[in-house]
């Protein structure tokens, strides 16, 4: 089986938007092999030079779709899938596995959701969160999952 070493016009093409796609060198010229065709990576190096401003905008393109393309990239969906997944489930390992997940996935704007909260009119119920240390928000999440009787829940970090 003989293999090409040009590439026509649609090859270059996917070229130039695998590059625009972060796609690295090597998972190009693993996809040109499988139509046969054995390029350098040379040869994709010239293409990535001589139409770079195309691949910049693509890249910029791809990256204002984002979160369109990619519904894992946004952080709100992320915590929404995990909310739905604790609601779904009585394995109590997994519920405290997706609270130190959730934890991780709202970090430090754990202050920001306690602000929300109260300044929605819901502040009664809330824990000031604003003053705790990580260590102190950890043991606070141990000692929530504890009372939800979540036995076994330890901090990720």
């Amino acid at each position: 089986m003989a293999f090409a070493h040009k590439l026509n016009a649609r090859q270059k093409e996917f070229v130039i938007i695998a590059l625009g796609r972060w796609a690295s060198y090597e998972e190009i010229l693993d996809a040109l092999k499988l139509e046969e065709t054995d390029v350098t990576p040379q040869a994709i190096q010239y293409y990535s030079e001589k139409y770079q401003d195309r691949i910049l905008q693509l890249r910029a393109d791809h990256a204002k779709n984002i979160l369109r393309i990619y519904p894992i990239a946004n952080r709100d969906w992320r915590i929404l899938q995990l909310q739905n997944l604790f609601n779904s489930t009585v394995d109590k390992d997994l519920r405290c596995r997706i609270l130190g997940q959730a934890r991780v996935e709202i970090g430090d704007d754990v202050k920001e959701l306690a602000n929300a909260i109260r300044a929605s009119g819901g502040g009664d119920n809330v824990i000031n969160f604003i003053s705790f240390s990580k260590e102190e928000l950890d043991r606070s999440i141990q000692d929530r999952a504890r009372v939800l009787n979540f036995t076994g829940c330890q901090s990720s970090n």
